[in-house]
């Protein structure tokens, strides 16, 4: 009865070590996620490291031309006004390009070719021909006229990448402690951009601005000289010799536009209460993970060990194993990250998105993650080597003779 009763707690005991190895695992991964995913100063390091404030006007400026340059209707009949697409005209599509061709034109991945163009035109014959809603990307014509450098020459002289950082960097603490309960809402801070807007910086984008525009026309100076006293605003280029007339009439309305402008942009009060809690019970829960491991092990502890040398080796063993997995979890998972990410964000990218920005959300994104899975690694490698310390120990330690040791 006694080797009965040892044999089937030490079996017992194997299943809460291998429950241990499986919770240690899952526990490395939530107790991590939660004290990095939440922290604000991994995002501000991978923002850092991969240079985004200095890169970012330059893929703002990129991906405004891209977007104010494609004419949807014009370029890709199949993706124009998709959402009000009667049901037998996406029918009639789908049968004369196929499923996975549709797709692909529908979400406006590429540009159709000639022969596509050809099989669709009898269904437009039939169903009517697409037509655009408004004005493209609700831009207006002179947004057209800039080029990607001169995107970029305005963005940085409205907000420096020095101001981005602090920008953002105040956003993203706002955007956590909204997440622990401890601010309501989250405003993005505007009021370094309305004080640039306000002064000789935002009078110097005003007017690169205008040098993009066609010449301005006599009715056209006559309207900028009379902004102060009720004028539209015409968007064209001044000659040069009356921009010191119109300068301080232009300052004026850019001290007007900068005074209107909030002082910071809110959101988060949208977000229902409901979100908020189950938000912290989820952290909740990924902080107390670790409980769930010690409890398996206290359990073995009871069934199991009757001295130092079995301590060692029923906490040992489970320590390594659960470690070396993690381990080999963790290094695997980074070039198994950048594949996937490589298949989900260049794999499918609309015409419409620049490559320079996919690459930065790319980059970004990597980043991040790196840094959670860095963390994964380095307590797995302590669990590891915790583990093979004990292992080891109990190797060193002579068997006890007494009877209720299990190892004998």
């Amino acid at each position: 009865m006694k080797k009965y009763l040892t044999s089937f707690s030490k079996f017992i005991a194997v299943l809460f070590a291998i429950a241990f190895v499986v919770t240690t695992l899952a526990t490395l991964f939530l107790y991590n996620v939660e004290k990095s995913a939440f922290n604000p100063l991994l995002y501000k390091k991978a923002l850092i490291d991969e240079d985004i404030y200095d890169r970012l006007p330059s893929v703002i400026g990129e991906q405004l031309v891209i977007s104010t340059g494609f004419e949807v209707c014009a370029q890709n009949p199949i993706a124009c006004d998709m959402e009000n697409r009667e049901t037998k005209l996406k029918q009639c599509l789908e049968d004369a390009l196929g499923d996975q061709a549709y797709l692909s034109l529908a979400w406006n991945e590429r540009t159709p070719t000639d022969a596509e163009l050809k099989r669709v035109e009898p269904c437009f014959a039939e169903f009517g021909y697409p037509t655009a809603q408004g004005e493209e990307h609700g831009l207006a014509p002179f947004m057209k006229n800039l080029t990607a450098k001169d995107w970029e020459k305005l963005i940085v002289s409205l907000v420096s990448p020095s101001e981005l950082q602090q920008m953002t960097e105040e956003t993203i603490n706002q955007t956590f402690a909204f997440l622990d309960g401890d601010r309501s809402e989250v405003s993005i801070p505007m009021g370094l951009i309305n004080k640039r807007l306000a002064g000789e910086e935002g009078l110097d984008a005003l007017l690169h601005f205008l040098q993009a525009q066609p010449d301005c026309t006599f009715d056209d100076i006559s309207q900028l000289q009379n902004l102060g006293s009720g004028g539209s605003f015409v968007y064209c280029n001044p000659p040069e010799e009356i921009l010191p007339t119109i300068e301080p009439i232009l300052q004026d309305e850019l001290n007007n536009v900068s005074k209107k402008n909030p002082e910071g942009i809110s959101f988060g009060q949208q977000v229902p209460l409901r979100t908020l809690v189950n938000t912290q019970t989820a952290r909740l829960f990924m902080r107390m993970s670790p409980l769930f491991a010690i409890g398996l092990l206290l359990i073995i502890t009871i069934l199991v060990v009757r001295s130092p040398k079995s301590w060692l080796r029923w906490w040992g063993i489970p320590l390594l194993t659960a470690g070396v997995l993690g381990l080999f979890i963790g290094i695997a998972s980074a070039p198994m990250i950048e594949f996937s990410l490589n298949m989900l964000i260049f794999g499918e990218v609309p015409v419409t998105i620049s490559t320079s920005l996919m690459e930065l959300i790319y980059d970004l994104t990597t980043s991040v993650l790196h840094g959670l899975t860095e963390t994964i690694v380095l307590h797995a490698l302590i669990i590891a080597l915790l583990g093979l310390a004990m292992t080891i120990g109990a190797a060193f330690i002579k068997p006890a003779t007494e009877s209720l040791e299990f190892e004998n």
